[in-house]
């Protein structure tokens, strides 16, 4: 019984840790790539969050098509995202506005957790759409670059 409430006393000691480093590597923002599916198909996406200011991120979506798809659509809008209550590491990225729109497209918003590894796995709430699946590839975010054409 001991070892149990020692057991105990150690991991909730160690959750508030998990949950600040999940937070923290969020709110310094970054780069993530990798793809969702909706209505057209699975889609790749490269997410740029910008460092936390006041609570918010700000974030480009930007994306593309994979090289064998048939429609070549790419574009790219600005989001605007917040830590959710609940589990540590949840958030929730809403539509804000075009950057660049392609024909028949609408923005989504997104849902999802931000590991202490990388990754970024959720829903994309919008017409057709299921899961996201991200990793982190940088630390920091450029939005000079964020919306740029991406080469595979």
């Amino acid at each position: 019984m001991p070892q149990r409430l020692a057991l105990i006393g150690f991991l909730s000691c160690l959750w508030p840790a998990l949950a600040a480093a999940q937070a923290g590597s969020a709110a310094r923002g970054g780069v993530w790539q990798g793809s969702y599916h909706c209505s057209q198909g699975e889609t790749l996406l490269r997410l740029t969050i910008a460092a936390e200011k006041a609570g918010e991120r700000l974030a480009h979506f930007y994306f593309y098509p994979r090289s064998e798809a048939v429609d070549r659509s790419s574009g790219c809008f600005s989001m605007s995202g917040r830590a959710i209550q609940g589990p540590p590491g949840w958030f929730l990225f809403s539509q804000k506005a075009w950057i660049r729109q392609p024909e028949n497209y609408v923005m989504v918003d997104m849902i999802g957790r931000i590991d202490a590894d990388g990754g970024f796995e959720g829903r994309v709430v919008g017409p057709g759409c299921s899961r996201f699946t991200l990793r982190r590839v940088l630390d920091q975010a450029d939005f000079s670059e964020s919306c740029a054409p991406f080469t595979q």
